[in-house]
């Protein structure tokens, strides 16, 4: 978790991520950062977030991208 802190951050350093949850909802993060994200957690995670990831919920909190981090990683180990 720590780890996505620091790549929030560097989209935007103004935001508490252990508070916001309306991240999209309340327009703080827009289509150009969440392409930012999605292409910083792919590289640093070793992850695709394959479009069915891609619904706003997903990207309202720290806490809501972490559980997706781990559902897409957990089912790219079972697919191995």
């Amino acid at each position: 978790m720590d780890e996505l802190i620091k790549i929030l951050k560097t989209i935007n350093p103004d935001i508490d991520y252990k508070t916001e949850e309306k991240l999209v909802e309340d327009k703080i993060y827009n289509s150009l950062n969440i392409v930012m994200l999605i292409c910083a957690l792919s590289e640093k995670f070793n992850i695709k977030i394959t479009p069915e990831y891609m619904i706003n919920d997903n990207f309202n909190s720290a806490q809501r991208i972490w559980k997706m981090i781990m559902e897409i990683k957990g089912e790219n180990e079972t697919k191995q």
